[in-house]
């Protein structure tokens, strides 16, 4: 994942340099991981299996167009149930032709 190409490529939900200060913001380690997966209940899957406690979380989805918006927006909703309440999370997404799904993401300000 390179960050400045989600800045600069068209999203359908974009994603600005502010957006990212903030998640980068959080001091200490940080995890950062391309999801690949046959739809967006094993993503969330793979993701809660990371068993990470960030302090930020960036995910920007990568999905077919033929998704619905209900779809992603139970994702991010599910993923918002499973981070803590006084996390900051920022979602982008991008339609792409392809049957999988990728979720890039970052989490920041984890502890050991």
């Amino acid at each position: 994942m390179k960050i400045t190409d989600i800045i600069n490529q068209k999203n359908e939900i974009n994603v600005n340099v502010k957006d990212l200060d903030i998640i980068l913001s959080h001091r200490g380690f940080a995890y950062i991981d391309t999801l690949k997966c046959k739809n967006l209940n094993e993503c969330l899957r793979k993701f809660k299996n990371l068993n990470l406690n960030p302090k930020g979380v960036f995910m920007n989805i990568k999905i077919n167009p033929n998704v619905s918006l209900y779809e992603i927006q139970n994702f991010i909703d599910n993923v918002y149930e499973f981070i803590d309440d006084e996390t900051d999370a920022v979602f982008g997404v991008k339609y792409q032709e392809n049957e999988n799904v990728e979720v890039e993401i970052l989490c920041t300000g984890m502890q050991l």
